[in-house]
């Protein structure tokens, strides 16, 4: 309900209605006061989407990373709407879809951990791969879905790079440019976070309910699923609405190109899954750059003679990228946004006509 349904429906009727922006601006060729709903819609969703990616990077908690990402995520459909090319809605179509499956995965994956590892703190996640190696996966995979190539959001937001860049519209670039680095650098976090293996601790899955893994595992299937299919849903769906609307087809990313990405999904996931289950290997001891003095504690006598435990922490650069500090800026800047497109429009400003 919450990845999907509950905070899609205002996004949904913007790309309902992006034909309208689409037909105001003749792509940005018509006169000020017809472009100027389109271009507020533009600016406050590509706003949203860099400046909440922004605020994701300085955030621990999983779900809170989870929530600002899909505040990120419904900024970029926002913008597709505003911009209203038949390209951009075929790509926020796409983001609308698999921001859906891919974040119900995640969230169930992260509800799951937090029962049974006692935390959502991304910082807690050490060696989830030996701990939980299947919820570990899976979770692994929801967040390939949301930012790796050849997976599905990938594929959209680089369809809404192309859309954009044919408005001409610099501002709207840039903001996407930067969000997506941020984009990349959150998830990247807690993926690496994820695949850590550094120990033998002891296996917390043995707890985990069957009803989580019936609900976990049909989520991952649907991933997998719409990632591979994704040359079929654009043929089979996207592209007959996006006919229907602008009587023109147009998909953001080439068919040869989606179907290589399909096939590609197909060896990452098998690779990814392949080693779950028992393993022959010869497991040896873990190198902490010196003399091992208690592997489960990941302690080892440095060069100094000196006891020194080995740890790992991510960036979260609070300082900069705190939430204290950015959402009054998102703020006053979509508050003027706003009020200056509502000002113009209540003027006329007929001299711009």
């Amino acid at each position: 309900m919450h990845s999907s349904t509950m905070v899609k429906a205002g996004v949904f009727l913007l790309v309902k209605l992006a034909p309208i922006f689409y037909a105001g601006t003749a792509s940005f060729s018509g006169n000020f006061m017809t472009v100027m709903p389109s271009l507020m819609v533009v600016l406050v969703g590509g706003i949203t989407f860099a400046l909440c990616s922004f605020m994701a990077i300085s955030q621990s908690n999983a779900k809170r990373v989870l929530a600002y990402s899909t505040i990120a995520n419904l900024g970029l459909i926002v913008a597709c709407a505003g911009v209203g090319t038949p390209e951009a809605i075929w790509a926020a179509t796409f983001l609308v879809l698999f921001h859906a499956i891919a974040k119900s995965l995640l969230f169930l994956c992260v509800g799951t951990a937090e029962h049974h590892i006692g935390s959502r703190d991304i910082e807690d996640m050490d060696l989830m791969f030996e701990r939980m190696p299947r919820l570990a996966r899976f979770m692994m995979l929801g967040i390939m879905c949301m930012f790796i190539a050849p997976f599905g959001m990938l594929i959209a937001k680089w369809a809404t790079l192309v859309s954009f860049v044919e408005t001409g519209n610099i501002a709207l670039i840039i903001l996407l440019a930067f969000g997506s680095a941020a984009t990349f650098m959150f998830w990247g976090k807690w993926l690496g976070k994820l695949s850590g293996i550094a120990a033998e601790p002891e296996n917390d899955e043995v707890t985990v309910h069957r009803s989580e893994w019936v609900s976990i595992s049909l989520m991952a299937v649907l991933v997998i699923a719409c990632c591979i299919a994704i040359p079929a849903i654009s043929w089979a769906i996207v592209e007959p609405y996006v006919y229907s609307v602008y009587g023109t087809v147009a998909a953001g990313i080439a068919s040869d190109n989606l179907w290589i990405a399909s096939v590609a999904v197909v060896f990452i996931v098998i690779v990814l899954f392949a080693g779950l289950g028992k393993s022959k290997a010869r497991k040896v001891d873990v190198y902490l750059s010196g003399v091992s003095i208690d592997n489960n504690e990941r302690t080892f006598q440095n060069s100094l003679s000196q006891e020194t435990k080995a740890t790992s922490r991510n960036m979260y650069l609070d300082s900069i990228f705190g939430e204290k500090l950015i959402a009054p800026v998102g703020t006053i800047m979509c508050t003027i946004v706003i009020v200056a497109s509502f000002a113009i429009a209540a003027v006329g400003l007929p001299g711009l006509m």
